[in-house]
This record gives structure tokens, C-alpha cells and sequence, in this order.
């Protein structure tokens, strides 16, 4: 399970970078969309959706983790 949530995190500071990288539409596009036109209040809602969905994922691994190791004795999640 340690090793879900590691390629998780991986994987989504990768699609943040790529979404600000080279996407024409979705949250990365908004926000450099809004740094072009020095729009801070919209950069920063794009960086706490990020944040948000971000943690939301971990916090559900978490829970997952919880439940697939309760069997174990040396767990203590």
C-alpha cells in the first residue's frame, strides 16, 4: 500500500505538471490563463483545487490502507 500512494503522488504532481505545461482547457489552462492577465484570485482557486483533490486522494489511500491492513499485527495506522 506504501507503494500505491508513493506512485500516486507521483502521478499527480505529473499531471499538474503537464496540465500547466501544455493543456488548452482544463484547470492548469485556467490558471495560465490567469497569469497571463494577472488574475491572482483565479490562480490561486486552481492551485487549492489542486491541493484539495490532491489531499483527497491520499486521505482515501489512507483509508483504504487502514482497511486492507487491519489484519496485520504490526500495523498501527
Amino acid at each position: 500500500m506504501l507503494g500505491v500512494r508513493l506512485s500516486l503522488s507521483t502521478s499527480w504532481l505529473c499531471l499538474v505538471v503537464a496540465e500547466l505545461m501544455g493543456a488548452d482547457q482544463g484547470i492548469g489552462y485556467l490558471i495560465q490563463d490567469a497569469r497571463a492577465y494577472m488574475r491572482t484570485e483565479i490562480v490561486f482557486v486552481g492551485i487549492f483545487i489542486f491541493a484539495i483533490v490532491g489531499k483527497l486522494t491520499d486521505s482515501l489511500v489512507r483509508i483504504l490502507e487502514t482497511k486492507l491492513l487491519k489484519w496485520q499485527d504490526s500495523y498501527r495506522g
